[in-house]
């Protein structure tokens, strides 16, 4: 059975060439010409961001263990990382622009460490070790919601913190995937998580292949594997996971939710219910107003 390697999950498009130096000393004049993403819209959010420190909105809030707490809600907002406080309640007068521009300063000297193993902070880093940081978070480069903003820098072959920068602050996922604000921040432990269940099970043969169905009794059963995506995107796969196999009614739920994307509840709802039918979900029957009565019985999945 083939098993995939933890890292090679993560490569899925060409990197640009590494640099023969270390880049410690290089000066801006001969440089890669810096990337610049202030003004794009956040594919997130539909707002734009400034490419300049500090160059969101002020919001009164105290500090959370994984995000902030709404002052108004006591309650953890997701995907705030960033600890913003107003002063009133504990005397603190640093500004969110401040703390953002320590977060970014934290974040740089980390990728120097990553790039030359010491922390000494360069003026650039190869872009590679910051293509390879996003990786490590789980987020895809091709994933749609980062790719326009990594194929730009991925087109450097080094970057200055300045470029980084502008880079997070224009894309709000990607500041919160090498901030450590994605669902799970220790991605790299889930993944050996995951891998050494997967050892532990993976010998495991016991049971039958199902003979109802013709498909499922053909299907091979030494395949194996194991896929997971958080509600952040991050993905990782292993074992057999690309080997095709025949889903069933699995199919409803996503033919039902392409059918939605493509053409409106209203425009789908004429042709197919959304109450239980009361029946198997082979049962062949109409509602009163003879339509399958909701896309996860046989009739409304073929409507779909």
């Amino acid at each position: 059975m083939p098993s995939y390697g933890i890292a090679e999950d993560a490569a899925d498009v060409p990197l640009p060439p590494r640099p023969t130096n270390n880049g410690s000393r290089k000066s801006k004049k001969s440089g890669s010409p810096e990337t610049s993403f202030a003004g794009e819209v956040d594919p997130l959010t539909g707002f734009s961001r400034s490419g300049a420190l500090g160059g969101g909105p002020k919001k009164d809030a105290v500090a959370g263990s994984n995000g902030f707490v709404d002052n108004f809600r006591g309650v953890h907002v997701a995907g705030a990382g960033r600890a913003m406080s107003s002063g009133f309640d504990s005397g603190d007068t640093t500004t969110a622009e401040e703390e953002t521009g320590k977060e970014d300063q934290h974040l740089w000297q980390r990728l120097c460490e990553r790039a030359f193993g010491d922390t000494e902070i360069r003026e650039r880093i190869p872009t590679y070790i910051l293509l390879d940081a996003i990786k490590a978070t789980g987020l895809r480069l091709k994933d749609d919601r980062i790719k326009e903003a990594v194929d730009k820098v991925a087109k450097i072959s080094e970057v200055t913190m300045n470029s980084m920068v502008d880079l997070i602050h224009s894309n709000l996922l990607l500041e919160r995937a090498l901030k450590d604000d994605l669902i799970v921040a220790d991605w790299d432990g889930l993944k050996k998580r995951i891998v050494e269940i997967y050892k532990q099970v993976e010998s495991n043969e016991e049971g039958e292949m199902a003979s109802y169905i013709p498909q499922l009794s053909r299907q091979n059963p030494k395949h194996f594997g194991v896929a997971v995506c958080t509600i952040d995107g991050q993905r990782f796969c292993h074992g057999d996971t690309d080997v095709d196999f025949c889903i069933q009614s699995c199919s409803k739920p996503l033919t039902y939710c392409m059918a939605l994307e493509e053409h409106g509840q209203d425009k789908v709802h004429k042709h197919v219910g959304f109450e239980p039918s009361g029946a198997l979900f082979n049962e062949l029957a109409l509602n009163s107003k003879g339509l399958p009565h909701n896309p996860m019985i046989n009739s409304g999945a073929i409507m779909m």
